[in-house]
């Protein structure tokens, strides 16, 4: 049996990983972290944030959508399917969805540094907001590397999807 990869959870062969299953992974993390970037301009417009409150929010947030995820994910196979996940779909699935968890951990290492006093509590939002506007910017930018397009047409295509992270960031932002 090949050893599991610490960080994602994979296994180290190339042949044992799963194209579709690493893309999920991949979007868990970037779903997550647009979420978690407009709650984090929402709670840079809050007055009165505390640090312990700024922790729920995060937490919360982040705990009820891998739930919300993990559970959407098992009622659809049991609607497709008409049968319950095995143990191995059920595993798989979590740790899909672990990637949502993961995109909390920046918010989580700002606002401890803000509860230790190192920071504070704005500017560790505002430095969780520019790590996550600027890994969602490399991972667009990434996006690129597999296109044989023209130098315009890159640009054009990131700009378009930085535009489109920008919408959807402010949507929900907008619910905050």
């Amino acid at each position: 049996m090949a050893k599991k990869n610490f960080r994602t959870g994979f296994s180290r062969r190339p042949d044992d990983l799963n194209p579709q299953r690493t893309a999920a992974f991949v979007r868990e993390r970037i779903y997550g972290s647009v979420t978690l970037l407009a709650v984090n301009f929402g709670m840079l417009a809050q007055p009165n944030l505390t640090v312990h409150h700024a922790f729920v929010i995060i937490l919360t947030t982040t705990f009820g959508l891998w739930a919300a995820g993990l559970l959407a994910s098992v009622l659809a196979h049991h609607v497709v399917h008409n049968k319950r996940m095995t143990r191995k779909e059920l595993i798989d699935e979590v740790t899909i969805h672990r990637g949502l968890l993961l995109a909390a951990v920046p918010s989580i290492i700002m606002l401890t540094l803000a509860h230790f006093d190192f920071i504070s509590l704005r500017t560790a939002i505002i430095a969780d907001i520019t790590l996550a506007i600027t890994a969602l910017t490399v991972t667009i930018i990434s996006t690129t590397k597999h296109v044989s397009n023209s130098r315009l047409t890159t640009i054009i295509s990131i700009a378009l999807q930085l535009v489109a992270a920008l919408g959807v960031i402010l949507l929900k932002a907008g619910a905050h």
